[in-house]
């Protein structure tokens, strides 16, 4: 009998069958990448915050204990001292944009999660040479978000071990992310700063340079100090920051919680699936409402546990991001 019904069923109604079908399933797919794309942009605007707040807190704990430990004939001798990469240089504060921030040795993108980083080789707070500083401007608490507000005279405040130091802005200039000249010191005998980062804002085609100058009202450390890491790169970069996929050591990890996400998927939609099968057909109501208890515990669980994968697969996938 059925095999007469498929055999009578017209050509047209089974055509349009398919094509429901096949609508549906890209429907269901726009949607799903469509909220996946709105749960990162979530991600990269708030998750990544949170975690920078949360380095924030270590740093201030690591400067804390740091200058309460150097005592002044260390202190002189801080332009010898060797940092690792990721730790904590001092703070630097635009009052005008109201931030406030630590500052890390290192411009890699995984030290700037933690905040603005200082690039390996350059001039130290306060001492002769070019200071300069990168740090993002949408994520990850979007330190240098504004610094393109910034205008002639504003200040530009740093504190390290060796004291505060206040910097004016004196100008600012958009660069391709290939010229690496503003990093290098044009004037040995002159105390400059420099802030980098992407430009225009959400995207990473060009780099913004703010540039300032130590107030007059300071006279600069004269000794030479540059920002020596433990682990030295003594290669010039190629550009100013990194570009896409520049942390090749993600990729793998973020293919394999992709993979995870998708089992995960998969299986609670196959338990959500079958949950409505038995349900029509439990033998009593009793059985029914055991199996719909004991299914929707295991969806809520599957659920919990897509969310957290979701969220470590965001953050490998943020490192392959300029």
């Amino acid at each position: 009998m059925g095999d007469e019904d498929e055999k009578n069923t017209p050509p047209s109604r089974t055509k349009s069958t398919v094509l429901n079908r096949t609508l549906d399933i890209v429907g269901r797919t726009f949607i799903t990448v469509g909220l996946l794309m709105l749960a990162f942009v979530a991600y990269q605007l708030w998750g990544t915050g949170i975690e920078q707040a949360q380095s924030q807190k270590k740093l201030a704990a690591e400067f804390s204990r740091v200058t309460s430990s150097t005592v002044p004939s260390q202190a002189a001798q801080y332009d010898r001292a060797v940092l690792r990469e990721g730790d904590v240089v001092g703070r630097i504060s635009m009052p005008t944009l109201r931030v406030d921030t630590w500052i890390v040795a290192g411009s890699k993108l995984k030290y700037l999660e933690k905040g603005p980083g200082v690039f390996p080789q350059s001039a130290m707070p306060g001492h002769v040479g070019n200071f300069a500083v990168a740090g993002h401007r949408t994520s990850y608490g979007a330190p240098f978000g504004d610094i393109d507000k910034l205008r002639k005279g504003d200040v530009i405040t740093v504190t390290s071990q060796e004291g505060t130091f206040n910097y004016s802005v004196t100008g600012s200039e958009v660069v391709p992310p290939t010229d690496i000249s503003v990093l290098r010191t044009v004037d040995p005998t002159r105390a400059v700063a420099t802030l980098i980062t992407c430009h225009p804002k959400w995207t990473s085609s060009n780099r913004l340079v703010v540039h300032a100058e130590l107030t007059s009202e300071q006279s600069a450390i004269t000794t030479p100090a540059v920002l020596t890491v433990s682990t030295p790169d003594t290669s010039e970069p190629e550009t100013v920051t990194p570009g896409w996929f520049h942390d090749t050591s993600r990729v793998w990890p973020t293919l394999a919680w992709s993979v995870a996400l998708a089992a995960i998927w998969l299986a609670g939609s196959r338990l959500f699936r079958r949950q409505r099968r038995e349900a029509g057909s439990a033998a009593s109501r009793a059985l029914a409402v055991w199996n719909r208890v004991g299914t929707y515990a295991a969806i809520l669980s599957l659920a919990f546990l897509f969310t957290v994968t979701l969220y470590v697969m965001f953050g490998n996938l943020s490192g392959l991001l300029p």
